[in-house]
C-alpha cells in the first residue's frame, strides 16, 4: 500500500474564508492531487467533467483533484468515493455551527477498504478576525469546535489591529491550551502544517453531539421582484442581521444590481452583471424559525412592499 491520504476536516463560522483558504490551497500545490468536501461547488473553482456514483454528484479537474458537494446524508458515500482515488490530501469543510465531536463518527462509518488509506491528520479551524470576539459571547458552539481542533488560522487580520489579534490569541488558548496558531490575510498563510504532525499521534476523541437547538440554522429565502433604493436595503439588512449568521444573495437596486453579503452587522455590496429576474437572499437564521417573522416584521417596517419568503 502507498502513502495514505491526509484527512484533514476544515471548520469556522460562516464568512471566516475557508472558501479563500481552499482556493489559495490549491493555487499553492498545483501539481498536487487533492479532493474537496464542500456545501457548495460554485464557492470554489473546480471546472472538469462531472460524474455521478451512488447519487453523489463530483467533478474532477484537469489536475487530477476532486471535488464533492454533498450533504451529511452522503458524507460517508462521498469520503469513501474519495479513498479511491490518488489522492494526497483531503479536505472536508465542516458546516459553519456544526458540532465537530460527531465527525469523528462519520469518519468511523467508512467501510475498512476506504478508511484504510486514509490518515486522519487534524482540525484547522478558521477564525474570523473581524467578529470571533463577539462569536464567542453569542455563538456556544464555537467554543466545543475550538477544544476539538489541532490549528486555528486568524483570519483577516489586514482589518484589526495588534490588541485584538493578541486578544483572539489568548481567548483561543484560553479555550484550547494545547492549539497550534497561525495569522493569515485573505485565507493565505504558512502552509507548512501539510507536513506536520497536527495531532501527534492522537486519534479525535469521539463523544456525543452537543444538541445546540438554539442555534440550530434554518434557511429563508426572500425575493422580491423589482428595485429598491441602496440605502432602502441596507436599513433591511442592519436591522435583520441580529437574528441572522449570514445573509447573501443578489439584489436589483438604483445603481443596478449587486451582490449582497452581510456577516453579523458589516454589509458588503459589488455590482454584478445579471439580466432582468427576482431578487434574491438567503437568510441563515441564528434563532431558528423565529426568525421568519423577524424577517417579516423588519422587511414591513423598512419597506413595506411586497415580498415573498420560503424556507
Amino acid at each position: 500500500m502507498g502513502a495514505k491520504i491526509k484527512l484533514y476536516l476544515l471548520s469556522g463560522s460562516m464568512g471566516s474564508g475557508k472558501s479563500s483558504f481552499l482556493k489559495n490551497l490549491l493555487a499553492f500545490l498545483p501539481g498536487e492531487k487533492i479532493g474537496i468536501i464542500v456545501n457548495e461547488f460554485g464557492r470554489i473553482a473546480c471546472g472538469g467533467t462531472i460524474y455521478k456514483k451512488k447519487g453523489v454528484s463530483y467533478v474532477k479537474s484537469n489536475s487530477g483533484s476532486v471535488f464533492c458537494s454533498c450533504k451529511r446524508a452522503s458524507l460517508v458515500g462521498a469520503i469513501e468515493e474519495m479513498a479511491e482515488h490518488p489522492l494526497k490530501y483531503l479536505f472536508i469543510e465542516v458546516a459553519g455551527i456544526a458540532d465537530l465531536a460527531s465527525f469523528c463518527d462519520i469518519i468511523n462509518e467508512v467501510p475498512a477498504p476506504g478508511r484504510e488509506v486514509l490518515e486522519y491528520s487534524g482540525v484547522i479551524y478558521i477564525v474570523d478576525g473581524l467578529y470571533f470576539l463577539d462569536q464567542m459571547e453569542n455563538i456556544g458552539v464555537i467554543e466545543s469546535q475550538l477544544q476539538h481542533s489541532n490549528l486555528a488560522v486568524i483570519n483577516k487580520i489586514d482589518l484589526i489591529g495588534k490588541k485584538t489579534i493578541e486578544k483572539i490569541k489568548s481567548k483561543i488558548l484560553e479555550v484550547n491550551p494545547g492549539i497550534i496558531i497561525k495569522e493569515a490575510q485573505f485565507g493565505r498563510f504558512d502552509y507548512s502544517f501539510l507536513n506536520e504532525d497536527l495531532i501527534e499521534g492522537q486519534s479525535p476523541a469521539c463523544e456525543d453531539a452537543t444538541d445546540y437547538l438554539e442555534s440550530t440554522p434554518v434557511n429563508i429565502i426572500l425575493s422580491f421582484e423589482g428595485e429598491l433604493k441602496k440605502e432602502e436595503l441596507t436599513r433591511f439588512l442592519k436591522e435583520v442581521s441580529k437574528a441572522c449568521y449570514r445573509i447573501k444573495g443578489y439584489f436589483k437596486l438604483d445603481d443596478g444590481w449587486n451582490r449582497v453579503d452581510v456577516v453579523d452587522s458589516r454589509i458588503d455590496y459589488k455590482p454584478l452583471t445579471l439580466t432582468d429576474r427576482a431578487s434574491v437572499l438567503m437568510i441563515v437564521s441564528k434563532i431558528g424559525n423565529a426568525a421568519v417573522e423577524v424577517v417579516q416584521d423588519s422587511w414591513e417596517r423598512t419597506i413595506g412592499k411586497k415580498m415573498r419568503i420560503s424556507e
